[in-house]
């Protein structure tokens, strides 16, 4: 599955998620979050 960048970060904005609390959530990375 793919996303868009600004899909994602949207979404995470919306949220109010750190990218830390992204990562927690879906199993990946910080650093691959930060390159996305």
């Amino acid at each position: 599955m793919t996303i868009s960048t600004d899909k994602l970060i949207q979404l995470r904005k919306d949220r109010g998620w750190s990218q830390e609390k992204l990562a927690a959530i879906s199993g990946i990375s910080v650093r691959t979050i930060q390159r996305a």
